[in-house]
């Protein structure tokens, strides 16, 4: 996998912020916390998508087996 390395960066950026919104939880924070937080993690989430989306596909899934 030629993205691997940035696929695991984006995927620890999002659990970092899944730790972040359960600190804010505890310390009854703003909304607009919360909203930002969750943000950040959805673009976390996507460019990780991006990165696979630009793997090639491997010789299963081109032949429909996975």
């Amino acid at each position: 996998m030629r993205y691997r390395d940035s696929i695991q960066k984006q995927l620890e950026r999002v659990e970092s912020k899944l730790t972040t919104l359960e600190y804010l939880v505890k310390r009854s924070e703003p909304i607009n916390e919360y909203i930002k937080v969750l943000k950040e993690a959805k673009d976390s989430l996507n460019e990780a998508k991006s990165y696979i989306d630009r793997e090639p596909a491997s010789q299963e899934e081109r032949s429909g087996l996975m």
